[in-house]
Parts: C-alpha cells; sequence; structure tokens
C-alpha cells in the first residue's frame, strides 16, 4: 500500500518534471522565433512613446533576440525630438538621442513579481540636451516640466511669507 502511493507519486513527479521540460523548450523556441519579428512594430513603438510624451520620436530600428531565457530588444537610433517650434523658432533640435539601447526582460522575476522586471537596461551613446528653468529646475528643453508646475501651484509652503 505505502509502496504503491509513493511510486505514484514518483510517477507523478516524473511527468510533471517532462511536462515542464517540454513547455519550457517550446516557449524559448517560439520566442527564438517569433523574437525578430520584433523589427516590425517600429512605427508602433513610436506611436506609443508619442502617446506617453507628446514629444515626436523616431527609431532607426528594432531588434528582438534572447538571452538565455529573457527576451532582449534593443533599439538603434532613437531620438525625442523637440523641435524649437515649441519653444518659439523654426529650428528643430534633439531632446533626447542615443545611439543603441538594449533592453531585457527577467521573466521569473516578472511573473514572481507581477509587474515587468528588467535584468538590463543598457544605453550607448547618450545625448540630452537640458535646459534650467528660472526655478532650478531641469527639464528636457523645450519641453514644459509639468510634475514642476503643479507642485510649485499645489504647494501650500510655496504661498506662504511670514
Amino acid at each position: 500500500m505505502v509502496f504503491n502511493v509513493v511510486f505514484g507519486i514518483g510517477r507523478l513527479l516524473r511527468r510533471l518534471l517532462i511536462v515542464g521540460s517540454v513547455a519550457l523548450a517550446a516557449y524559448v523556441s517560439a520566442g527564438r522565433q517569433f523574437m525578430p519579428a520584433v523589427a516590425d512594430y517600429t512605427q508602433f513603438v513610436e506611436e506609443k512613446v508619442f502617446e506617453l510624451t507628446g514629444l515626436p520620436v523616431n527609431i532607426a530600428s528594432l531588434t528582438g533576440s534572447f538571452s538565455g531565457f529573457n527576451p532582449t530588444i534593443q533599439v538603434s537610433g532613437l531620438s525625442l525630438l523637440v523641435t524649437e517650434a515649441q519653444i518659439g523658432t523654426a529650428t528643430e533640435s534633439g531632446g533626447l538621442v542615443f545611439d543603441r539601447a538594449m533592453l531585457t526582460l527577467d521573466v521569473l522575476a516578472s511573473l514572481w513579481q507581477r509587474r515587468w522586471v528588467l535584468e538590463e537596461f543598457e544605453v550607448a551613446d547618450l545625448d540630452v540636451a537640458l535646459r534650467q528653468s528660472p526655478s532650478g529646475v531641469w527639464q528636457l528643453r523645450g519641453k514644459r516640466c509639468v510634475a514642476a508646475a503643479r507642485s510649485q501651484r499645489h504647494d501650500p509652503a510655496a504661498g506662504r511669507h511670514g
């Protein structure tokens, strides 16, 4: 009786190990096969970044690959453009420009924490055009710092004088 229970548990664990191994192999295989398709989503990513920042963005290329069990996306030639028209002149200047960036998602940590967790985030050749406002707040040139303006408006100490 006890022998049958132990034998049944061993058989169940062996099956779970086989099913888990096959599922893991299928995940890695599908990921390695479909990650190169990330290149087709360059325009989609540009639109989403524009929605989030309100700034025109240009991405030269996106590349997807796998690093171990984790998907990696490489962005080449990203420039977040701040036009001088937003400041008052007609020329265009870069606000945030980098030659290359690499993002690697940590899948196990993301599943465990139920939020996106990056294993690695690397930027190469970063060029940022900043300016300092009269109040001392640093911001992307040509872009008004909304958070700083809101915090100054709602700061009760800022309105009190002696």
